[in-house]
């Protein structure tokens, strides 16, 4: 089979600022007016939910597979996942403490076998803002999770659950601290999360990638269009 060397290809890109407009003195006014209005209501510091859809990527390979499905054992894995959190902004230093719920699975098959996983995470997280670039704003801290660790292999079930401790860093899109609502990314990683099944492990230590969450701050809203 010949392949051609050469290809053409053709692409248009368009520059879109969506707060383009926040650079009007009209709207450093009504910043710098929500401002306060949320300092004396004291919803600087709130509640917030967040939801969006996040994926988990596999990173190590499991043991338990490769002692007994090794024509499993090289097989990539990724999932879609929902991504659900409840907590509290701080503003005066720039953190988040929140609820996290997620949960994603995975499925092998071939040769007249079939194995399911399913994890199941409910966690506490606190993460640090670090800086402000341009509305650029990334974030780093800790999770303690809990895990329900589910494994079915062809009929027969195994479960465990276990404490597991994690690492959380992203980034939010906060153009002001004003806003009711922002974008937010998540990344979170378990380090040598696993269930023991027969004596080997199956692996769950998948890196976690939000695509992107959104975040709406209670309260605020309702208050600023008073």
């Amino acid at each position: 089979m010949d392949l051609n060397q050469f290809s053409l290809n053709f692409s248009f890109l368009k520059y879109i600022d969506s707060d383009r407009y926040m650079r009007t003195k009209r709207a450093v006014r009504k910043i710098n007016n929500d401002y306060e209005i949320l300092k004396d209501k004291e919803l600087l510091s709130s509640w917030f939910f967040a939801v969006g859809p996040s994926s988990a990527l596999q990173l190590s390979k499991s043991p338990y597979l490769k002692e007994n499905f090794s024509f499993f054992y090289d097989d990539f894995t990724a999932s879609i996942l929902p991504d659900i959190a409840f907590g509290r902004y701080f503003y005066k230093p720039d953190m988040n403490v929140n609820l996290s719920y997620r949960t994603y699975g995975n499925n092998y098959e071939g040769f007249d076998n079939f194995i399911s996983t399913r994890r199941h995470s409910v966690g506490v997280e606190s993460v640090k803002f670090l800086f402000n670039w341009l509305g650029f704003v990334p974030f780093a801290g800790a999770a303690v999770t809990y895990a329900n660790l589910r494994t079915s292999v062809n009929g027969v079930d195994y479960n465990e659950g276990k404490a597991a401790l994690g690492f959380v860093f992203g980034w939010d899109i906060r153009v002001t601290q004003t806003g009711s609502s922002i974008l937010r990314t998540n990344l979170r990683y378990f380090p040598n999360l696993h269930m023991n099944i027969e004596g080997e492990k199956m692996m769950f230590d998948h890196l976690e990638f939000n695509f992107i969450q959104y975040v709406h701050f209670i309260g605020r809203k309702i208050t600023l269009r008073r």
